[in-house]
């Protein structure tokens, strides 16, 4: 993947949910029904798709506390912007 921040980011975050990288190429690559490709693939016609609100499902609690840990997923950006770490939101099933 020629994105290795979207990469590491997404692939930390998939980790704590229990979600595999269903694969990957040069540019881009994808979890389920979540594909990520870079800025300079066929596939995004050089364009950024924009803001996005994703909202994903933990099994339990548990893996809720796991993933708001400061770690990889806590401190990643992505396409190495200078930012603010991304701070994920997600919520135990009701």
């Amino acid at each position: 993947m020629q994105n290795p921040p979207a990469r590491r980011f997404y692939g930390a975050l998939f980790d704590v949910l229990g979600m595999p990288i269903g694969g990957e190429e040069e540019s881009y690559f994808w979890v389920d029904e979540l594909v990520v490709s870079a800025i300079d693939s066929a596939a995004a016609q050089g364009r950024p798709t924009g803001r996005h609100h994703l909202a994903f499902q933990a099994a339990d609690r548990t893996m809720v506390e796991v993933f708001h840990r400061p770690g990889p997923v806590a401190t990643a950006t992505i396409a190495g912007q200078a930012s603010a770490p991304i701070t994920p939101v997600i919520t135990p099933p009701s």
